[in-house]
């Protein structure tokens, strides 16, 4: 879903995921100009929360860079961006 500069993906829970587990069952994807400026931006509250609930931004093999969030109900939150062919 995209409106104006925000865009919102809504992703499948894929068959082979237990159901059981809340973390696969939650996932939110925020489409961003620029990942890396985001998360110097947000990193000082990144880092007051506990280990392990923030994953630094990393390149995918699907060709997204990225950085995760888990809130304390165990919602996964993605934030990224395409990675521009150089």
């Amino acid at each position: 879903m995209r409106r104006d500069n925000a865009a919102i993906r809504l992703l499948e829970v894929l068959p082979e995921r237990e159901l059981g587990d809340r973390r696969s069952q939650q996932h939110v994807y925020i489409d961003v100009n620029d990942v890396d400026g985001l998360d110097a931006e947000l990193k000082p509250e990144l880092d007051r929360l506990p280990h392990g609930r923030v994953r630094a931004p990393f390149d995918t093999e699907y060709g997204q860079r990225e950085f995760h969030v888990t809130d304390l109900d165990a919602l996964l939150i993605s934030f990224g961006q395409k990675i521009e062919a150089a």
